[in-house]
């Protein structure tokens, strides 16, 4: 099972499921009807398809039936566990993964106000420069004409 390399994506086929862990098709459905843990999706045209989490338990089914010759009762046990301690390590890690990128955003947000602070402050001040010079020159008009 240490050994099982999981392409990329995010659904596989049964045949796909079959090549990756050495299980015949009719084991893997039997092992469906048996273990809750294989939880297959059905496409629109009713063919099943397998997440990375069905792979991995379907492995470690495999490995406790064939290699550690357990008992299908005994293999319930401790896929059960496996499952469980699986999903909970996945969830933190979803948990985690949400929290990093509302971080991750709320420190861009920040920087990009900031940075529009900054442009809007650099504006008011280039604004403000232009109204005073345009303040003197209606001084220096105001003092030539005598319109004080």
């Amino acid at each position: 099972m240490q050994d099982l390399m999981i392409p990329e994506k995010s659904v596989f086929k049964m045949n796909e499921v079959c090549e990756l862990t050495g299980v015949k098709p009719y084991v893997l459905r039997f092992w469906e009807s048996e273990f809750v843990e294989i939880e297959p999706l059905s496409s629109t045209n009713g063919q099943k398809l397998y997440e990375r989490t069905d792979i991995k338990v379907v492995a470690y089914i495999r490995k406790l039936l064939f290699e550690d010759k357990l008992t299908i009762e005994h293999a319930k046990l401790k896929v059960s566990k496996f499952v469980e301690n699986n999903y909970s390590y996945e969830s933190q890690k979803v948990a985690q993964d949400i929290q990093n990128i509302t971080i991750q955003d709320t420190v861009e947000e920040q920087k990009d106000v900031q940075i529009e602070d900054d442009f809007l402050m650099k504006e008011i001040d280039e604004l403000r420069n232009e109204l005073s010079g345009i303040l003197s020159k209606t001084r220096s008009i105001q003092k030539t004409h005598n319109w004080l």
